[in-house]
């Protein structure tokens, strides 16, 4: 029952990891639009060139128009401080397993954590109480 149990949380946290790295393609994504509305004059974030363009060019401005942990993440996330954990934005219809993995590495190594850590509290774990 227990070996079970060990391998349908294995599975659980695997889906819990997918949809947090989705969740961070999003706001990665998000980010850049908010600042591409906000900075292109007369609706220029309408062409995909343009937005592109903006992306591309402006990526410490766009990290840099939201608080720091945040800001942080967003650098991480598109390839500022490492490499390895580089998940390119998102221009047109494709497939978003890679990329999804790609965000999954950085979940599992604890990556993203370690470029944020020092700015949020840290999780206490729930204590939970017997009955």
């Amino acid at each position: 029952m227990a070996t079970h149990a060990a391998r349908k949380l294995r599975t659980v946290l695997g889906n819990a990891e997918s949809v947090l790295a989705i969740e961070l393609m999003v706001a990665a994504s998000a980010m850049e639009w908010r600042h591409a509305v906000a900075s292109l004059p007369d609706g220029g974030w309408r062409s995909p060139g343009a937005f592109q363009r903006h992306v591309g060019s402006q990526r410490d401005k766009i990290a840099a128009s939201f608080g720091p942990g945040a800001s942080r993440a967003y650098l991480h996330l598109r390839g500022k401080c490492d490499k390895d954990s580089r998940i390119a934005p998102l221009f047109k219809d494709e497939a978003l397993d890679g990329r999804i993995n790609q965000a999954r590495r950085v979940i599992e190594t604890g990556s993203l954590a370690d470029a944020v850590g020092d700015l949020v509290r840290p999780v206490r774990p729930l204590a939970f109480q017997s009955i």
